[in-house]
């Protein structure tokens, strides 16, 4: 958040279910159960993005976030993409948080 001043393009890396519970408001949803058709659903999104790209999961031990910012960097030209330390563990609660009761 300091470092972009929370000017990021958000990508959730969690299950469908888990992003309908809760995310961050505008986070992309690709997920590996449906990644190449939610890419393909984001791609304009994504090659049109000048933002720093921050993929999360559930929480530091979850590996999906690494397996998603691999695949986008094998298919998409990304300048700066991150993986946020501690998943959606280290946002829940914070103001990037948006949760359904």
């Amino acid at each position: 958040e300091q470092r972009w001043k929370g000017d990021v393009l958000w990508i959730d890396a969690r299950s469908r279910a888990q992003f309908d519970k809760g995310h961050v408001p505008g986070a992309l949803l690709i997920n590996e159960q449906e990644r190449d058709e939610q890419l393909f659903e984001n791609i304009t999104v994504l090659q049109d993005n000048q933002k720093p790209i921050v993929v999360y999961c559930d929480s530091g031990g979850c590996q999906a976030s690494r397996k998603i910012r691999q695949h986008l960097i094998e298919r998409i030209s990304v300048a700066q993409i991150f993986v946020l330390h501690g998943g959606w563990d280290a946002l829940a609660g914070s103001r990037f948080v948006k949760t359904r009761e």
